[in-house]
């Protein structure tokens, strides 16, 4: 197998910059100061995470929502990993996710206001949970197939947003781990070829990731004592189909604002040629504008 450096140090943080060696623990990340340098590092190294942090009575209601879908699932003793997708049917605490202002800033900017959220899943690794050999991947399935196109000359088609919702700060935690720039990379290797250059991302609780899906990543295994919980879901444009389950199937969705309505893929928007100004998301653009 061939030598693999493990990008430790110097290691950069969620944001791009490189961390203090030694003693740096994940709690003092350099946080972008705006949504212009999460976008250039978006654009630079093909993840950043975002200026703001979900404050701790929301990380506690998500992680409250969390216990009662392990509970309904009959993992309520925490022993067994879960994958589940269509996340926000699981609970409406995680509806409450989508339109939040410091995360849809800069996806409607990386995309465009016509976009929604076609994939979303949970993720729960309790201590002890391995990873796929090798594991890593690109997500959108077969687009770039389909495209003829190796990942430096396909367009971005989707930013995914990584919530973590328990610290996962230290080695062995099961952290995130990424290929820098590898949505910049023509090579495709195989799944379970490792690459040259792996970056960690070590993230406390609350903090909220938004990668490239043209990026490598997997998940790393959680060797410690602790269980990893995250969310993740997936904005691209609204002429791409979804994956999770159709809006059409709750009804209940019917008594969410239009913008909430429109990322949860409500049909009743033009999705090819949308009228200027028509979609919701159109006019929160232009409310946050001033």
């Amino acid at each position: 197998m061939p030598d693999v450096t493990v990008a430790h140090a110097p290691r950069l943080t969620p944001d791009g910059h490189a961390a203090p060696s030694g003693a740096y623990d994940g709690r003092e990340l350099d946080l972008p100061s705006s949504d212009d340098e999460v976008l250039d590092r978006l654009a630079d190294l093909g993840f950043s995470s975002l200026a703001q942090r979900l404050d701790p009575e929301r990380v506690a209601a998500l992680r409250a929502a969390v216990a009662r879908v392990r509970e309904r699932e009959g993992h309520g003793d925490g022993a067994e990993a879960l994958h589940i997708l269509s996340l926000f049917e699981l609970d409406p605490v995680f509806v409450d996710l989508v339109d939040w202002p410091p995360m849809l800033g800069p996806v409607t900017t990386a995309l465009s206001p016509n976009i929604h959220i076609h994939h979303s899943h949970l993720d729960v690794h309790p201590p002890g949970s391995s990873t796929v050999p090798g594991g890593w991947h690109r997500d959108g399935g077969v687009q770039g197939r389909d495209m003829r196109l190796l990942p430096a000359r396909q367009p971005r088609l989707a930013v995914k947003a990584a919530v973590f919702l328990t610290d996962v700060d230290r080695p062995g935690d099961g952290a995130f781990e990424l290929v820098p720039c590898s949505h910049r990379d023509d090579g495709l290797p195989e799944r379970t070829t490792e690459p040259t250059t792996i970056q960690p991302l070590a993230l406390p609780a609350g903090t909220i990731a938004l990668f490239d899906t043209r990026c490598l990543h997997r998940r790393g295994a959680n060797t410690q004592d602790r269980t990893r919980e995250a969310v993740f879901f997936t904005y691209t444009y609204r002429w791409i189909t979804s994956r999770d389950d159709l809006y059409e199937h709750h009804p209940e969705w019917q008594a969410l604002s239009p913008l909430r309505r429109q990322l949860l893929c409500d049909p009743m928007w033009e999705p090819f040629y949308p009228k200027p100004g028509e979609l919701p998301l159109d006019a929160w653009v232009a409310e946050s504008a001033g």
